[in-house]
């Protein structure tokens, strides 16, 4: 991730609530803080220890953009799906139970049935079907989510090639606002 795709980053509207939502609101706000303390790590060499050119400057500074150019933003990613799956838990397990936050009791859990398809996908469902919330979900955030599973999948079982080959179809700016997108549209829809 380059310096301009850095800024962007920096700068995008995210998710946002001061009523029953915002402790979903301080989660994301507080991973997007940590994102860009991730992705803006100072990995400079140390010259007077590794003069440029030598084998150990050239096997850091290899080190250093690998680390800049795959494991920070895959690292990333992979937080972003796992909050954004904890979220919808969060959301469906309080809608159905009246709660006047969203927050899941310590030692509850909110069980979705197992119909081979992903949580977010069944979650997602839940929230149209059965508490009818018209969530506007796009194709574009479909795929871009899934998108983001297969990345935290293969990241989970070390599939590195797997990884990188998606990583270059998928950026942070857009995965942040996708989510942003989804949880705007079902606190619109939950406030109706």
């Amino acid at each position: 991730m380059n310096m301009m795709d850095i800024e962007k980053f920096a700068n995008i509207d995210i998710f946002k609530d001061s009523g029953r939502y915002l402790l979903i609101s301080d989660e994301i706000q507080d991973l997007h803080e940590y994102a860009m303390h991730i992705l803006t790590i100072n990995l400079s060499i140390s010259e007077e220890h590794h003069p440029k050119g030598s084998a150990e400057y050239c096997h850091i500074k290899e080190t250093h953009d690998e680390y800049r150019d795959f494991y920070m933003p895959s690292t990333v990613l992979m937080l972003l799906y796992i909050f954004f799956e904890k979220t919808l838990r969060t959301i469906c397990y309080s809608i159905t139970n009246n709660s006047s936050f969203y927050q899941i009791p310590k030692g509850k859990k909110f069980p979705i049935d197992n119909d081979g398809n992903t949580f977010i996908d069944k979650a997602l469902n839940y929230l149209k079907d059965e508490c009818h919330l018209n969530i506007k979900l796009t194709k574009e955030h479909s795929n871009y989510i899934h998108s983001i599973r297969k990345i935290r999948n293969d990241y989970a079982h070390g599939n590195w090639d797997n990884v990188k080959e998606q990583l270059i179809r998928l950026d942070l700016e857009t995965a942040f606002r996708i989510v942003t997108e989804i949880l705007d549209s079902i606190r619109d829809k939950d406030y109706e």
